[in-house]
C-alpha cells in the first residue's frame, strides 16, 4: 500500500498505485477517501465510485453486466440499498473513466477503467458499447 498520504488531486493517489502487480481496489478506495475533500469534484467522485465496483465473474451482476456494487442490501420493506448505486455515475464520471483508462499505465488499474467504461457506459448514458476501450490492454 502506498505510504504517502498527502495528497491533492486523485492522479497524485492513482500515481501511488503505479506498481507492476495487481491493486487491491479497498486500498485504492481507502486512500482515495482519505484525501478526497468532503465535497468532492466529479473527478474525485469518478474515482471513489471505480475503485468500489466489483466484478461479478460467475453471475451478472445486480445491474445485469460484468460490475456491480460492492454491497447490496434488501430491508424488509422490500427497499434494497447499493454501495455504490449507479445513480453515482453520470456523463462526467463516465468520461473520467474514459480519461484515466488511457492515461494510465498501471496495467491493473488501466484495465480497470477501460473495463467499467465496456461494462456500465451503456447502462450510464444509453447507447452501445466502445469497442476501443475493449481492446486496451491487449497486444497490437
Amino acid at each position: 500500500m502506498p505510504s504517502d498520504p498527502i495528497c491533492t488531486t486523485p492522479e497524485e493517489v492513482l500515481a501511488q498505485f503505479a506498481i507492476a502487480g495487481p491493486v487491491d481496489l479497498m486500498d485504492l478506495h481507502r486512500a482515495l477517501s482519505e484525501a478526497a475533500p468532503p465535497t468532492g469534484a466529479t473527478a474525485w467522485r469518478a474515482d471513489l465510485v471505480a475503485s468500489e465496483l466489483r466484478p461479478y465473474p460467475t453471475k451478472p451482476s445486480p445491474w445485469g453486466g460484468y460490475f456491480g456494487p460492492r454491497f447490496t442490501a434488501e430491508f424488509e420493506s422490500g427497499a434494497v440499498v447499493e454501495r455504490p448505486a449507479l445513480s453515482e455515475a453520470d456523463e462526467d464520471v463516465l468520461a473520467t473513466w474514459r480519461s484515466r483508462a488511457e492515461a494510465l499505465a498501471v496495467p491493473t488499474l488501466k484495465a480497470h477503467y477501460a473495463d467499467l467504461v465496456w461494462d456500465l457506459g451503456p447502462k450510464i448514458i444509453g447507447g452501445r458499447r466502445e469497442p476501443a476501450f475493449a481492446r486496451m490492454g491487449t497486444a497490437d
